[in-house]
């Protein structure tokens, strides 16, 4: 579990960053350093990179919550055992 909540902030700061990029695009655009169809060359790419980022966030989140979910599971079957056993010992 741990591993998956690594890699979810590893893809936060990755898309974080991805805005980032963006940001500096628009820059270099509006000071003439990139041409606009460079620009919109670029921001396509990125865009599509930052879609992939924040899809693949969603399964790693989907995952985390299905396996927190099954570790509840479990804890409360073995809540359930120590209390029937608890109750026997009386």
């Amino acid at each position: 579990h741990s591993t998956d909540s690594q890699f979810n902030r590893f893809l936060e700061i990755a898309i974080a960053s991805s805005l980032k990029a963006d940001y500096h695009l628009l820059l270099a655009r509006d000071l003439g350093i990139l041409s606009s169809k460079d620009y919109a060359q670029l921001e396509a790419r990125l865009s599509e990179v930052r879609q992939m980022l924040v899809g693949l966030r969603k399964r790693v989140l989907e995952r985390m919550k299905a396996a927190g979910v099954r570790r509840l599971g479990q804890r409360v079957k073995a809540l359930g055992r120590a209390e029937r056993i608890e109750a026997e010992a009386v």
